[in-house]
């Protein structure tokens, strides 16, 4: 083992390292979404979210796309503390989402469909 990085207080949902590959982002039970250095085990960011986050990808290089248990799809600005968007998608959860490599975002859930986003703003 290289590193053991504490964050969260219960199940980790996900996690994605950004492009310098020094922070990961992760967002777990616990409603948080949390950006860390795991070289150095210092938390840069917390974000406490209404819902638990299933799912998460990159938007743009500050900004994430989050999946929530509640249907909801946000876009989070990593140094705002609130969402800049969101839509309530699905009736049930939001289980997986993806950006595709022309930019949309792809998400599917517990309502048993998947829906291309040609942006989400």
């Amino acid at each position: 083992m290289m590193y053991l990085v504490a964050v969260h207080t219960g199940k980790i949902t996900a996690l994605l390292f950004n492009e310098d590959n020094k922070s990961v982002i992760s967002c777990g039970a616990d409603k948080l979404v949390v950006v860390t250095n795991w070289q150095s085990d210092c938390q840069l960011r917390r974000i406490f979210t209404e819902h638990i986050i299933n799912c998460l990808t990159w938007d743009l290089e500050d900004s994430i796309v989050v999946g929530d248990t509640d249907g909801q799809i946000q876009v989070w600005h990593l140094n705002l503390n609130v969402p800049q968007y969101s839509h309530k998608a699905y009736q049930g959860s939001i289980t997986c989402i993806v950006k595709a490599s022309n930019g949309s975002i792809i998400t599917c859930g517990k309502s048993n469909k998947v829906t291309v986003w040609k942006t989400i703003r």
